[in-house]
Order: structure tokens, then sequence, then C-alpha cells
């Protein structure tokens, strides 16, 4: 990625492109301390990150941070010197890998993660959210996504047992993330039974949840059906 300090250039980023199998290595110097971000993209490669000091040192590694592509971010800057980045593929080592350096952005950072369902959006905040509304008994509806996913928020009444199915319609291999209304993370599905299809069943209690449905890569931009449906205890 060059000989010099990249600090000038990690607001546009500093990128490169090869297979794996040529290239499994980069090095870059910082000049000053900074917060970056390292990402690794290419799923048909699998690819998955080292991150090591001038001495040798391993700091951080990561796989499959969004899909299979990997990324690590220093939120504290990195002291000024020398690093590398080693790579291995999971999967195809031919297939080119875009690695990229750049400066962390915190909001950025947010949106990404809120795009790709590592994290719910707050409610009443600027990120675009679809209220559905009190969930009875059940609800049906066809929702096109593409590579961000779209936010639902819904709530239930009373205790009870949820059942969450998203099923493809067209061009869609859908991911299902499910949160509470303070963004605590509850349940994750992709592939239920031998399917692209994603379902869940949950416990919940009275209050208001949040829905995230993606696709799994940018490979789908399609339609996904979703159906929730709320049971209840006889009485």
């Amino acid at each position: 990625m060059g000989t010099g300090a990249i600090d000038a250039m990690l607001g546009q980023g500093v990128t490169a492109t090869n297979s794996i199998a040529a290239t499994p290595f980069y090095r870059f110097s910082l000049g000053t301390p900074q917060a970056i971000s390292i990402r690794a993209d290419n799923p048909a490669a699998d690819p998955y990150i080292y991150i090591y000091d001038g001495q040798g040192t391993l700091i951080a590694e990561n796989d499959d941070y969004d899909g299979l592509n990997a990324r690590v971010d220093f939120t504290d800057p990195l002291p000024a010197g020398a690093y590398c980045i080693a790579m291995r593929s999971l999967s195809d080592d031919t297939q080119p890998v875009t690695v990229s350096v750049l400066g962390y952005d915190a909001e950025a950072a947010m949106r990404e993660m809120f795009a790709t369902g590592e994290a719910s959006p707050p409610i009443g905040g600027p990120y675009p959210i679809t209220d559905l509304g009190v969930l009875q008994t059940s609800l049906i509806i066809d929702q096109t996504v593409g590579s961000d996913a779209v936010w639902l928020s819904f709530s239930v009444p009373a205790d009870g047992l949820l059942v969450i199915d998203a099923i493809e319609i067209s061009d869609s291999d859908p991911v299902i993330h499910l949160y509470d209304a303070l963004g605590r993370f509850i349940d994750f599905n992709d592939d239920a039974g031998d399917t692209l299809n994603s379902q869940l069943t949950v416990r919940t209690s009275p209050g208001t949840y949040m829905l995230g449905v993606s696709q799994y890569s940018d490979d789908y931009s399609g339609v996904i059906r979703l159906a929730l449906q709320r049971y209840v205890p006889a009485q």
C-alpha cells in the first residue's frame, strides 16, 4: 500500500485489489496515531484477516464481519508505526479481494451496523423504521430488500410465542435479526430447515420489538415475504 505514511489518505481510504494467493500480505505505516478501519471484501473468497504491529505481534483478527467479508475497526487510535495485514482464504484464494484501510468514522460505522443487522437503529432516530403497530395474531407482508437491512417495529400486548418466517418470493436469500426496543439482541436466523428461508421462534413479553430483514449478500435484491404469528397460552 506504499512505503510512506498513509495518514493523509485515510479520508478517502487506501485500497488494493489482488487475489490472496498472489498477495497474502500488505504493509502500511502511520505517521501519527490514527483510528482506522481495515476491510477485506469479496464473499467468494471468504477472507480472514490478521493485523500485526511492527514487532510482529498479532493485535486483531476477523472473519465474517459482514456476511463473508472481514473487517477490523480500531476505534482507539493506533500508535504511529508500521503494520502488516495478513490474509488467508476460507474459500477460493484465486478470487480478487479488495483490501481497504480508511479512517474510522463512528457515525458511518453505526449506520453500517444498522444496514447489516449487527445492531438495531434507535426508535425515533433518523434511520428509517416501518411501524407495523400491535401484532394481535398474525401479519403477512411482502418487502423488497436490497443490500441494506430493512427495519420494522411491532409490539405485542401480552406474553406469548412469536414465530417469524422470511420466505423467498423472488431473487432473495433472507436473513432476519430480532432485537427488543432498547436494542438488546434476541435472536438471528439464516437458512432454516435446509432452505434459503429464515425462521425464528421466540417467547415474548409485552413490549416493542425490532425486526431487521436483509439479504445474505449483495447478489440478491428481490422480494421477501414476512409472516409474523403470535400464539398465546390457552385459557
